[in-house]
Protein backbone atom coordinates (compact mmCIF):
# COMPACT_ATOMS: atom_id res chain seq x y z
CA UNK A 1 0.00 0.00 0.00
CA UNK A 2 1.13 3.50 -0.83
CA UNK A 3 0.46 6.56 1.28
CA UNK A 4 -0.56 9.57 -0.76
CA UNK A 5 -0.30 13.09 0.54
CA UNK A 6 -2.93 15.57 -0.52
CA UNK A 7 -0.25 18.26 -0.79
CA UNK A 8 3.52 18.15 -0.82
CA UNK A 9 5.46 19.95 1.89
CA UNK A 10 6.83 22.30 -0.78
CA UNK A 11 3.27 23.26 -1.81
CA UNK A 12 2.32 23.86 1.84
CA UNK A 13 5.32 26.13 2.42
CA UNK A 14 4.72 27.95 -0.85
CA UNK A 15 1.06 28.56 0.09
CA UNK A 16 2.08 29.92 3.50
CA UNK A 17 4.63 32.29 1.98
CA UNK A 18 2.07 33.55 -0.52
CA UNK A 19 -0.49 34.05 2.26
CA UNK A 20 -2.99 31.55 0.93
CA UNK A 21 -5.30 29.67 3.25
CA UNK A 22 -4.89 25.96 3.63
CA UNK A 23 -8.25 24.31 3.20
CA UNK A 24 -7.28 21.41 5.47
CA UNK A 25 -6.10 23.64 8.30
CA UNK A 26 -8.30 24.27 11.34
CA UNK A 27 -5.85 26.55 13.11
CA UNK A 28 -5.91 30.09 14.36
CA UNK A 29 -8.79 32.54 14.11
CA UNK A 30 -6.35 35.41 13.58
CA UNK A 31 -7.28 37.33 10.47
CA UNK A 32 -4.65 40.04 10.37
CA UNK A 33 -1.00 40.07 11.26
CA UNK A 34 0.44 43.41 12.36
CA UNK A 35 4.00 44.56 11.94
CA UNK A 36 5.88 45.85 14.98
CA UNK A 37 6.24 49.34 13.54
CA UNK A 38 2.51 49.53 12.87
CA UNK A 39 1.74 48.38 16.42
CA UNK A 40 4.05 51.00 17.93
CA UNK A 41 2.40 53.76 15.89
CA UNK A 42 -1.11 52.62 16.81
CA UNK A 43 -0.28 52.43 20.53
CA UNK A 44 1.32 55.89 20.43
CA UNK A 45 -1.74 57.33 18.68
CA UNK A 46 -4.06 55.58 21.16
CA UNK A 47 -2.26 56.99 24.21
CA UNK A 48 -1.99 60.43 22.57
CA UNK A 49 -5.76 60.53 22.01
CA UNK A 50 -6.28 59.45 25.60
CA UNK A 51 -4.01 62.09 27.16
CA UNK A 52 -4.66 65.07 24.87
CA UNK A 53 -8.41 64.77 24.33
CA UNK A 54 -9.36 63.44 27.77
CA UNK A 55 -11.15 60.55 26.08
CA UNK A 56 -11.60 57.17 27.66
CA UNK A 57 -9.26 54.42 26.54
CA UNK A 58 -12.21 52.63 24.91
CA UNK A 59 -13.14 55.70 22.83
CA UNK A 60 -9.54 56.24 21.79
CA UNK A 61 -9.25 52.57 20.78
CA UNK A 62 -12.30 52.88 18.55
CA UNK A 63 -10.70 55.85 16.77
CA UNK A 64 -7.47 53.91 16.29
CA UNK A 65 -9.39 50.92 14.95
CA UNK A 66 -7.99 48.24 17.28
CA UNK A 67 -9.68 46.76 20.33
CA UNK A 68 -8.72 48.15 23.73
CA UNK A 69 -7.70 44.69 24.92
CA UNK A 70 -5.22 44.29 22.05
CA UNK A 71 -3.83 47.78 22.60
CA UNK A 72 -3.44 47.06 26.33
CA UNK A 73 -1.54 43.87 25.50
CA UNK A 74 0.70 45.70 23.04
CA UNK A 75 1.31 48.52 25.54
CA UNK A 76 2.51 46.09 28.19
Amino acid sequence: MFKVRSRSKYDQIKALVQGQDQSTSKGSRRTKERKIGEVIQKVQKWRQLYYQNCESLEEAAKKVGISKKSLDDYFL
